[in-house]
């Protein structure tokens, strides 16, 4: 029995006791005073101070009175209410004095109460009323004895009951105070914001609801809930009103299930309902229903309305005895139809069919089986998760990443063989890295030995890979120290898909002793998540290597081309066939070994400077420079300084020290083309260092 339903079974005692037609209990958080939690029983509406959260944190401020008396013991412990609704009462119940009488009265004896409370400090300050029972009466004469009585109510402050009137006080004082007490204990396992219990909680009980659907032959559903664009009310309100939100969901999604179903906070904004014996067409009722509910009401007082994706699996154990789909399987598949449906606009109920389009999205689980509240396990996940992540980036070659890989994966999970297959031209998955435990099953040893698999294990490969999904496999082995069985131990062997670019590369495989080798859900998803990574470097690598290969072969094809040309051309950019052309070039190899000034004349676009430029390449000065100067486009005030320079201040503008055209080919050639548009004065000039090769 859970918390809640011991709380709904306290409240339809505290009717039958009370003889109310409806009762309300109201808890404060031990923890901050400011959350409260609301249980209902009965046919008739809560009274209107404890109808909502809000009304209840406003009347618990109101009504908590403060005590200043000198004895804690002594105080009252109930507090008597009438509500403003006629018909209805209020009573509250001291938690604090209830402790305190409660230890009183294990010290025995009022003298020892009067010494222990000498000797405990007076709290002043602490609230008093923490819980509240709300009675609510339809008619009048019912509630007879609270009009009489309960302002007598807050007088009660004795230990054991001495009359009926006493015994029904401490009846409903003592429920109240146990049901405080398991309420306040179920807390420490629950979410701090959403108060629903957590993700590792949810594991538990969806392999044990697995177990019992698969021995009973029932079905099992599982739905996910996400409020669309939750993002934005953290990101305009604040993170602690997206917090009382995502409280306020979690209320209204607890409120409108059955007492079977069970909530859980599966992690950010992300609900996960399970629905024990449900069967699909239920399951798709319901989950539309659920979404209509979240969506219509208003949350944050009215502030915020929120449109809800839901997405939905359900599996028949009944129907798929020879294929039982796992809890992980069932879970990727809820996930797979959240995604659809908000990846489709959002606002939609989609439930996974096999013949449907899920299998087209990924595995969009924001938290990717990581985090799972255990945190053992979630360093661990972290540390793997760290050191995959240093393999890939420190090494491009594949059977680096996959030796290191599996190196990894064997001494965190301690299997007695993990290997990787990569899919090669052969139709056989072949072994790239291999780690398995030693005779001593201390030591573990790597290598790249074939490993020795059956059929059937065989055949888990083929499964994970064709299916692109992780596939189990029992089977048994012969084992010395296995005890009956005819000396055969129980082993299991999991074969996870490394999947990129829609691909499946191969397979990660594992196996060994059932008792010790135990992968739940959390782990099979941070596995497949790793896994992917795994296979995207690996399919990098291979992309890197290939690559490399054909830029080398590029390479080594473009140097033959080059040395080709080079001997075609005999260090000549001409290219020519007439045997006219050929007397020219045979005058330039003559000419090129000399020092003496060449005149090239000819119709503009014959080719003089290309003339020119291959009489610099024949000559020894063609690792020199090759300086061009178009005479024809340069100004004649500018060509003095132009071809032989000048110093700063020589003219107006000159602002600094230019070497000059002749200077910059010192040592090479210069090509001076079209010189008959050199001026006068200016040739004057340059026949000097034509002639004595020197300005």
């Amino acid at each position: 029995m859970s918390v809640k339903d011991a709380l709904q079974n306290y409240l339809s005692s505290v009717m039958q006791i009370t003889g109310a037609d409806a009762a309300t209990l109201c808890l404060a958080s031990e923890l901050d005073r400011q959350t409260f939690f609301l249980f209902q029983a009965g046919k008739l509406t809560a009274l209107p101070e404890l109808e909502s959260t809000t009304a209840a944190a406003e009347f618990y401020r109101a009504a908590s009175p403060c005590s200043s008396a000198a004895d804690p013991v002594c105080h009252p412990i109930l507090h008597f209410q009438p509500s403003k609704t006629e018909g209805g009462y209020l009573l509250g119940i001291d938690i604090h004095r209830m402790r305190l009488l409660s230890a009183a009265a294990d010290a025995g004896g009022q003298q020892n109460r009067r010494r222990k409370s000498e000797q405990a400090p007076v709290v002043d300050d602490i609230e008093h009323g923490l819980i509240w029972l709300g009675l609510r009466y339809l008619e009048p004469a019912k509630a007879d004895y609270f009009a009489k009585h309960g302002p007598g109510l807050s007088e009660f402050s004795a230990a054991p009951p001495s009359s009926e009137k006493e015994g029904l006080i401490w009846t409903l004082a003592l429920g109240g105070y146990m049901a405080w007490e398991a309420h306040r204990l179920s807390l420490l396992q629950q979410d701090s914001i959403s108060q629903l219990p957590g993700r590792m909680e949810f594991q538990a009980s969806l392999r044990r609801e697995y177990d019992a659907a698969v021995r009973e032959n029932s079905s099992l559903g599982l739905i996910l809930v996400n409020p669309d664009e939750f993002g934005l009310i953290n990101h305009r309100l604040g993170q602690k009103t997206g917090d009382t939100a995502l409280r306020e969901v979690a209320e209204r999604l607890s409120s409108n299930l059955r007492r079977s179903d069970q909530v859980f906070r599966y992690g950010g904004a992300v609900f996960v309902v399970i629905m024990p014996g449900t069967p699909l067409t239920a399951v798709d009722i319901v989950a539309e229903k659920l979404r209509q509910t979240l969506t219509n009401h208003a949350y944050i007082d009215g502030a915020a309305h929120f449109a809800f994706s839901i997405g939905a699996a359900v599996c028949d154990y009944s129907e798929q005895r020879e294929s039982v789909v796992e809890p992980s399987e069932l879970l990727h598949r809820a996930d797979q139809a959240l995604n659809v449906a908000k990846l489709s606009g959002g606002a939609r109920t989609v439930v996974w069919h096999q013949d449907g389009n899920q299998q087209a999205i990924g595995n969009l689980d924001r938290l990717s089986g990581i985090f799972t509240a255990d945190t053992e396990k979630d360093y661990r996940n972290m540390l793997l998760l760290w050191d995959t992540i240093a393999v890939i980036s420190s090494s491009s070659e594949t059977e680096a990443i996959a030796r290191e890989f599996v190196d990894r994966i064997g001494s965190i999970f301690k299997p007695d063989q993990v290997a990787l297959f990569v899919n090669r031209d052969s139709d056989e998955p072949q072994l790239l890295a291999a780690n398995r435990r030693q005779a001593n099953n201390i030591e573990r040893i790597s290598d790249r030995q074939e490993l020795i698999l059956s059929a059937d294990q065989r055949a888990l490969l083929n499964d994970a890979q064709g299916y692109k999904r992780a596939e189990r496999l029992r089977f048994e082995v012969s084992s010395k120290g296995a005890i009956g069985n005819n000396g055969k131990r129980a082993s299991i062997a999991y074969a996870i898909p490394l999947l990129a670019r829609d691909d499946c590369l191969g397979s990660l495989y594992l196996a060994g002793p059932e008792e010790t080798l135990k992968l739940d859900t959390s782990d099979l998803i941070f596995l497949d998540a790793l896994a992917s990574q795994i296979g995207v470097a690996l399919d990098r690598a291979t992309l890197i290597n290939r690559w490399k290969q054909e830029k080398e072969r590029e390479s080594e094809r473009l140097r033959q081309e080059v040395q080709e040309l080079r001997q075609e051309i005999q260090h000549s950019r001409l290219v020519y066939q007439s045997t006219q052309m050929e007397g020219v070039l045979n005058i330039l190899r003559k000419v090129a070994p000399t020092d003496v000034t060449v005149l090239i004349t000819g119709e503009s676009g014959t080719g003089k400077e290309m003339l020119a430029r291959t009489l610099h390449e024949l000559s020894a000065r063609q690792h020199k420079a090759f300086v061009t100067v178009d005479c024809g486009a340069i100004a004649h005030s500018l060509m003095d300084t132009e071809l032989f320079g000048h110093v700063k201040g020589a003219y107006t503008g000159a602002q600094g020290t230019a070497p000059g055209r002749i200077t910059q080919a010192e040592g090479g050639t210069i090509f001076l083309d079209e010189i008959g548009e050199v001026p006068l004065e200016i040739q004057t000039k340059l026949l000097r260092f034509l002639q004595e090769k020197e300005i």
